[in-house]
């Protein structure tokens, strides 16, 4: 084994890694979410956003509780315990997975009929779910595989995985545009999506068959003779809680929300909402924030073995949720005044008044960043069970503000997963302090940054009226080049990060630039 699987080398290695990988799945995501709705009729847009909603719940759900043995346990064996070991653990979770997908995979299409007019009650697209599963199951099977890879620091096997499929996706997409006069179908574009996900889903084997190689390449004679025994026991105890508490999160969150948005509000509604609810989750999946979120899950997990767990756990903890906030809050201060030409311009005239839902929506990016980061903190602990309490309890919630839909429409839906965040977060601060450990938020640099932002929005909204001659392209560039300097320019005079803060951001960087 080496070393130190998790130091500072190893670390920096992987965030340029990522950093590169995701700037690169950037560009690809946002450039498929953009083509995408230009080239399906809005119904068609609705119907595939409901398909992937499923998908994304899919993959929760059928995973069977090895998300968090994944997430939990390949980094405390790497750490701990001989390559042997966790080479036997890898194995064996990946051969569940691939199992237990084809199974589920093909009980979903043998009864296609039944499931897909419970999703979409207006059109008969029973042909294209069952062909949608092999997206399933490649995307499915990618994704566990990419957890694996983010909890062995492996982000380049993890980015070339990720890159691969979606950039070639992307292409995919691009082709169609030019081969296809007319706007493109749905049944085609879900065959083209299948195949590029089955290829995708190869060389993602590919690449987790090579980890394991170079693993047990790197086994030493004791390896092997002193294995460790798998806990399966220990194992279960905590994913079967985690496990039913991620399904209460995925039927009650915002996949969910888009499925309640088609039943109750119809196709186009629910085409606008989850346009703008996709724009949300590009900031959340690609902003380098979001980003850390998989790489620093090992580090909040091996912080336990550090000399001063609870120290190392705060610091952990306050860096996120600054970093998360402190990116999130410009990108709100835009869409709060200009959000409506932003997704006209972005749709292609497709979708209107998506603006103020825009907003909202980032509002709640912004609390499931600090949700997150209490959620990283109870797995450290392995606290399943106050996982699972906080999900019933955030499910309640979520479920109750389905009653306002017919009144407000998808807002309701919005601000109950804001108010499901907030109690979850209290729940999993309460879970903190009895196990011993005390958990401060950092109210400080939130406020700075607060501060910052509303500065920033009042200054743009004085200067809109005069930039009316501009046109929409004018006016959202010239917004976002004065937020662009104004904001960073406010935040370097109040300093929201701690010096200590600083330099541990900066240690991961190739230059010393960030000095917030």
């Amino acid at each position: 084994m080496t070393n130190n699987p998790y130091g500072g080398v190893k670390l920096r290695r992987a965030f340029m890694h990522f950093a590169t990988g995701k700037s690169i799945g950037a560009a690809i995501g946002i450039g498929w979410l953009l083509l995408l709705v230009r080239e399906l009729s809005l119904s068609d847009y609705g119907i595939y956003v409901t398909f992937t909603a499923y998908l994304n719940i899919f993959v929760v759900v059928g995973s069977f509780g090895l998300i968090p043995i994944a997430e939990r346990y390949v980094p405390e064996l790497r750490v701990s315990s001989s390559s042997h070991t966790l080479i036997s653990l890898l194995i064996k979770i990946v051969m569940a997975r691939l199992v237990l997908l084809v199974i589920t995979c093909l009980g979903v299409s043998f009864f296609s009929a039944s499931i897909s007019s419970s999703l979409i009650t207006t059109t008969d697209v029973s042909t294209a779910f069952i062909i949608f599963q092999l997206v399933v199951f490649g995307e499915a099977l990618c994704r566990y595989i990419e957890i694996i890879f983010d909890s062995l620091l492996h982000q380049k096997y993890s980015q070339i995985s990720t890159i691969f499929r979606y950039g070639l996706r992307f292409s995919a997409l691009i082709a169609s545009a030019f081969f296809f006069e007319n706007e493109l179908d749905l049944f085609t574009w879900i065959v083209i999506e299948a195949v590029c996900m089955s290829l995708g889903c190869v060389l993602t084997l590919m690449l987790m068959w090579r980890v394991v190689y170079k693993l047990r390449d790197g086994e030493s004679v004791s390896d092997t003779v002193t294995e460790d025994k798998l806990e399966y026991r220990r194992y279960i105890r905590y994913s079967a809680p985690t496990y039913f508490s991620r399904i209460v999160a995925s039927l009650s969150g915002i996949e969910m929300a888009k499925l309640v948005v088609v039943r109750l509000l119809g196709l186009e509604a629910a085409a606008v909402f989850s346009f703008c609810a996709s724009l949300a989750v590009i900031f959340q999946r690609y902003l380098p924030s979001f980003l850390l979120m998989s790489m620093v899950r090992p580090l909040f997990i091996t912080a336990l073995q550090a000399d001063n767990p609870e120290k190392r756990l705060n610091f952990l903890f306050s860096i996120m949720i600054k970093l998360n906030v402190f990116l999130i809050l410009p990108v709100l201060s835009v869409m709060t005044v200009i959000g409506g030409q932003v997704i006209d311009v972005l749709s292609n005239h497709k979708i209107i008044g998506g603006g103020l839902i825009t907003v909202f929506l980032l509002g709640f990016v912004m609390t499931q960043a600090v949700r997150i980061a209490y959620s990283m903190i109870l797995a450290s602990l392995e606290d399943g069970k106050g996982s699972l309490v906080s999900m019933l309890i955030a499910a309640a919630l979520f479920y109750t503000s389905i009653l306002f839909v017919p009144s407000i429409g998808s807002f309701a839906l919005i601000i109950g997963l804001i108010l499901a965040d907030f109690s979850v977060m209290a729940i999993a601060k309460y879970r903190i302090n009895i196990k011993s450990y005390r958990l401060g938020f950092p109210f400080v640099g939130i406020g700075k940054l607060l501060i910052v932002t509303a500065v920033t929005t009042l200054f743009i909204s004085a200067i809109i009226s005069s930039l009316s001659t501009y046109g929409q392209y004018g006016q959202i560039f010239v917004v976002g080049l004065v937020v662009i300097v104004l904001y960073p320019l406010l935040a370097w005079l109040i300093s929201p990060f701690s010096q200590e803060e600083r330099s541990a951001i900066n240690r991961m960087l190739p230059i010393r630039v960030f000095v917030w």
